[in-house]
């Protein structure tokens, strides 16, 4: 390991059934300043693939359903085993195949019997988020440490105008909360810091 930040967070888990994950941007060592969009679009939290604001019942689209969580692992790096949690084995092919109105169920698709919230960054092999004790009523404390390589070369995007003896790096810790419902629309909010 060459270095670890260490970020102490403090959030609300949301709802009782959220399923919460913690994540990173995935940049995968790009050339420092010759970030694709598809990674840069990602630091922007409108971009973020699932979301609730807008739904529109007669007009569904991918992102009101369990599929956007595709596109979700495709472009960030949650918690490893949040991506354990997906359930139907034949996510992909329906998502692909159907129409937003054919979605599963959003609650078919988590089987959560805990929150996936904290482990082993997935795709990182030395950055974790850690569990601390409940601190109030609902209140629950976590600590994300982000070893420094992997940051630079798998989770931020360095400024081209950096040097060896100062390295500018920018990147963001982010938290979805999903929550399954009855029906193909996934309850889902994330933020980004």
């Amino acid at each position: 390991s060459t270095g670890c930040w260490v970020i102490d967070i403090i959030y609300t888990r949301g709802h009782q059934d959220a399923v919460n994950t913690f994540y990173l941007p995935k940049s995968n060592g790009a050339t420092p300043g010759a970030y694709p969009t598809t990674v840069s679009d990602t630091f922007l939290p409108k971009n973020f693939p699932c979301g609730s604001d807008g739904y529109d019942p007669n007009n569904p689209t991918w992102k009101y359903t369990g599929c956007c969580l595709r596109q979700f692992l495709d472009e960030y790096r949650p918690v490893g085993e949040f991506e354990d949690f997906l359930f139907d084995p034949n996510f992909d092919a329906v998502c692909n195949a159907s129409a937003p109105r054919e979605a599963p169920q959003s609650g078919d698709v988590f089987n959560v019997p805990v929150a996936a919230t904290f482990g082993i960054v997935k795709g990182l092999n030395l950055s974790v988020v850690e569990d601390s004790p409940m601190i109030a009523p609902g209140v629950f404390a976590a600590k994300l440490k982000i070893d420094e390589w992997e940051l630079k070369n798998r989770a931020g995007m360095v400024d081209p105008a950096s040097s060896i003896l100062r390295t500018k790096v920018e990147t963001f810790v982010g938290m979805a909360n999903f929550v399954p419902t009855d029906y193909s629309f996934l309850d889902s909010s994330a933020s980004q810091i």
